[in-house]
């Protein structure tokens, strides 16, 4: 798994402004939140290729942020600072999250090659990480983060457009024996 500060570097590396300790904290939370997410609201479904058995899959996903969509997905809080924010998600999940390793199953393929995508990624389980990294950072500085749970839905929205667009290149190791033929297989995976 990537670390939480390596996406909360992203984050801020991220910004088109100077941001400052409350933007900071901001993004540390969502960092905690994206990383502690990852592993059970996103799944990756995939093709592999090879000799037929039955194998790990093992790989890596890279995104691609593309800010008016996360503009659009974070609709639910205008402002002339959604632009922003949105290009601070955008762009950060995208690079912070550059080769986030995945894991998985693969059926019909006992060696091979597998290419995955995202195909599942929960934004009411992901919007409930981020309230609870969120408070629970503010509560330490003696704040309450915000008391608007539209706040982090249009985060997670934002966040969950980034992830949909990962796409995964991974490598099928074998967990039995090996057929004598080449095979086309599926499988399926989550980020480790």
């Amino acid at each position: 798994m990537i670390p939480p500060a390596t996406v909360a570097l992203a984050l801020r590396t991220a910004a088109p402004f100077p941001g400052g300790p409350a933007f900071d904290l901001l993004c540390q939370s969502i960092a905690n939140a994206v990383t502690s997410w990852l592993p059970v609201g996103v799944g990756l479904v995939g093709v592999t290729t090879g000799v037929v058995g039955a194998g790990t899959v093992t790989g890596a996903i890279t995104f691609v942020g593309i800010q008016p969509a996360v503009l659009a997905a974070m609709s639910a809080l205008p402002g002339p600072n959604s632009p922003a924010l949105a290009t601070v998600i955008s762009n950060g999940i995208t690079a912070g999250l550059s080769g986030l390793p995945y894991l998985g199953a693969s059926v019909g393929v006992g060696t091979g090659t597998d290419a995955s995508r995202v195909v599942r990624a929960d934004p009411v389980t992901l919007s409930t990480a981020l309230r609870t990294a969120h408070t629970a950072a503010c509560a330490v500085q003696g704040g309450t983060g915000s008391r608007v749970p539209a706040f982090y839905e249009a985060l997670a929205s934002g966040i969950v457009t980034v992830i949909l667009t990962g796409t995964g290149i991974g490598a099928v190791a074998p967990t039995g024996p090996l057929g004598p033929s080449s095979s086309v297989g599926t499988s399926t995976s989550v980020p480790i």
